[in-house]
């Protein structure tokens, strides 16, 4: 910030005396206000978290293979999503679903991929492709929301 108001301030000469702005006296109160603007600014900002909107099911559907998701999800998913075991989601279940995809579709992905709380990497079936796995989870997803 300071580089920014300088190198602004360095730009402007005071053509009587032939000195930059930056070190005019009638500049000084100037640059207090100017940092309090940009440090409100900066604070507001950094109290609004970022957040990633939840998946569409449509875009889902459409950018991923929802039926070698279903054939993945059957021969090694279900085993513990259709049970709920270690609190895995059950596909249908929008309770549990919509807090997990509510940072979006990546976050839910990259825990699948690497492993989530009990969850093993990549369902335990290390030979998926993580093209896979993202079919997988858009097939639960797309379910359940």
């Amino acid at each position: 910030m300071e580089v920014i108001i300088t190198s602004t301030l360095f730009t402007f000469r005071d053509p009587i005396h032939e000195r930059h702005l930056l070190t005019c006296p009638e500049i000084i109160p100037m640059k207090r206000i100017f940092y309090s603007a940009v440090f409100a600014c900066s604070l507001l900002l950094s109290q609004q978290p970022l957040q990633a909107a939840s998946p569409d099911p449509a875009a889902l559907k459409a950018q991923h293979d929802l039926v070698k998701g279903a054939a993945i999800y059957n021969s090694t998913c279900a085993v513990c999503h259709n049970n709920g075991i270690m609190g895995a989601p059950k596909p249908g279940d929008k309770v549990a679903w919509s807090a997990r995809v509510a940072g979006g579709f990546a976050p839910v992905l990259a825990n699948s991929i690497k492993g989530f709380k009990g969850m093993p990497a990549r369902g335990g079936k290390q030979s998926l492709t993580d093209a896979q796995i993202a079919d997988a989870v858009a097939f639960m997803v797309t379910k359940s929301l």
